[in-house]
């Protein structure tokens, strides 16, 4: 793997540089491919309010901006995704990337998202909180002394 260096006076960033850090990225998020959705970092419950952080839904991360002000709960943190049209050399503006985010509600849209076209993917957030990268990931290969959940199940 390549890795990235800068140096005083200017460097022009190459089209390796970027294949780089999606290759990096994609490199992470591979290890969660049997997982299911869970929250990453941050996303902490406290009152009526949830934290920034990072999410994995649907096989990408991505940054959950947090919210403020919630009086229901259940929540649930689901895919919003779009696209983003770019200029083109020949001077046609065509996709030229996707996006891959996410928001809160009080219930997941039932409409297919615009990139997936499936039912958007979601984490449950009850007011404890959501499911977290140690149960997810870790909790899958192994028992937890303090797991979220009052019970844990073997195979």
């Amino acid at each position: 793997m390549k890795e990235f260096n800068a140096q005083t006076g200017g460097r022009y960033t190459y089209v390796d540089d970027i294949i780089n850090l999606q290759e990096l990225a994609l490199a992470f998020a591979s290890l969660f491919t049997d997982c299911d959705n869970f929250i990453v970092s941050g996303c902490e419950v406290t009152g009526s309010t949830i934290s920034a952080g990072f999410v994995y839904l649907n096989g990408k991360l991505r940054k959950f901006s947090g919210a403020t002000g919630i009086g229901t709960w259940p929540q649930y943190i689901y895919e919003s995704n779009n696209t983003e049209s770019v200029a083109y050399a020949s001077g046609a503006d065509k996709v030229g990337r996707n996006n891959y985010g996410c928001t809160i509600g009080s219930s997941v849209p039932t409409t297919p998202d615009v990139l997936t076209n499936a039912v958007p993917a979601y984490i449950l957030i009850p007011k404890s909180g959501g499911k977290r990268l140690k149960e997810a990931f870790f909790g899958k290969y192994s028992l937890l002394l303090d797991s979220i959940y009052g019970s844990q199940s073997v195979n």
